[in-house]
């Protein structure tokens, strides 16, 4: 057979031809943006999210018994975000635990990506809360202001049970992410009217990534801790990074920074097999601090026959935990002017019948971080009589 020749004529066509595809290809594009953006809109002006606030207030009322109030428009979104955004909510209380709301929040906003929806996978873009509080309580008879809230869960029909999906929970939950978590400006109280204690967390902010999965994501959380009795003021503070990835089971927390008044705590752990049979390993270290001043603090009666005691205690050990032992190695516990060094292991033989547990330690010493003087004892004299 002949060949057929190329010339540039016919490079020329096969140009054109590409051009022209390539064009057919950015229009349909740009029409396809535009319909969703055009949708986005009608949706927005023919779809009234406010239309359905009784229908809301009713549901909560018959899922939970309590009052929802809904302050404020709802605004909603539809391109590039399905998003809600809320003003103030407010939940109220149980019953004889006064006019107190139990949880209100001053705003809100949900952002979820709208084109991953159509890939089954579930992309939350951000959410939001904004000056929440929640009011806990515990009345002098021992009941608390969310029992009724566990009743009603409880007196729900269970779901009939469905045939188990290929990789369960953890590939449920690979199809849901969410990329920022946050928590503004937000307190937490604790009322006990049995014990006559009331706690505090004030000024509480909450800052996470994407947790759920295979990469660690960082997560910042710092509130104040207040109590009138004992009077308690202290600052908290933790920055770390983590990640659950639920399909192979583990929990690993490369980065973890804790600060409590003084007390400074830095660890590493890494879980495997966490929803299964638990092995653990990881470091923890804390500087020393002092111990006394800081239960003084919190209101612990601590009164040690020596005034300088505790005042200066740190620890440094790596910890690796199965469910056969449990080991600290490299152990360096620092007491005031003692420190000890040395391997622990808790070892448990499991059988049938009978779980024995046997402790060694190896390699312990203890010695004094000062020399003291020796005092030596001299043996008494006889009575001549």
């Amino acid at each position: 057979m002949g060949s057929i020749p190329i010339t540039r004529s016919t490079h020329r066509h096969r140009e054109s031809v590409l051009k022209k595809l390539l064009k057919i290809f950015v229009i349909a594009a740009v029409a396809v943006v535009v319909l969703l953006i055009a949708a986005a809109i009608v949706l927005t002006i023919v779809v009234d999210p406010n239309r359905y606030r009784d229908d809301i207030i009713k549901v909560v009322k018959e899922q939970t018994g309590r009052d929802l109030k809904i302050d404020g428009k709802l605004g909603l979104s539809f391109f590039p975000w399905l998003g809600l955004e809320t003003k103030r909510l407010e939940l109220s209380n149980a019953s004889g635990f006064g006019k107190e709301p139990f949880a209100v929040v001053d705003s809100t906003e949900t952002k979820v990506k709208l084109l991953p929806l159509f890939r089954g996978q579930v992309v939350v873009g951000a959410v939001r809360l904004n000056g929440l509080k929640l009011h806990l309580a515990r009345n002098a008879k021992g009941e608390s202001n969310w029992d009724d809230l566990a009743k009603h869960t409880a007196e729900k029909p269970a779901p009939k049970s469905e045939p188990k999906q290929a990789g369960g929970a953890g590939a449920a939950l690979a199809a849901f992410t969410i990329d920022t978590f946050q928590v503004r400006n937000s307190e937490f109280t604790w009322r006990d009217d049995a014990a006559k204690q009331q706690y505090a967390v004030r000024g509480l902010d909450l800052t996470s990534g994407n947790v759920v999965g295979s990469v660690p994501a960082p997560l910042k959380l710092a509130f104040n801790l207040e109590s009138k009795s004992p009077p308690i003021k202290e600052r908290v503070e933790l920055d770390s990074k983590l990640n659950f990835d639920l399909q192979k089971e583990m929990v690993n927390i490369p980065e973890l920074a804790l600060s409590l008044g003084d007390l400074r705590v830095k660890a590493r752990m890494k879980v495997n097999k966490a929803l299964s049979t638990p092995a653990a390993a990881g470091t923890v270290e804390i500087p020393a601090f002092d111990a006394s001043a800081l239960l003084g603090r919190f209101g612990v009666d601590y009164r040690p026959t020596d005034a300088n005691a505790m005042r200066k205690v740190g620890l440094s050990v790596k910890i690796a935990h199965d469910p056969l032992a449990t080991t600290l190695s490299d152990l360096a516990l620092t007491l005031d002017n003692t420190r000890v060094t040395g391997d622990l292991s808790n070892r448990r033989r499991l059988t049938a019948l009978i779980s024995r547990s046997t402790t060694s330690i190896s390699t312990a010493t203890c010695r004094p971080l000062k020399r003291r003087r020796r005092v030596s004892r001299r043996p008494e004299k006889p009575n001549p009589s």
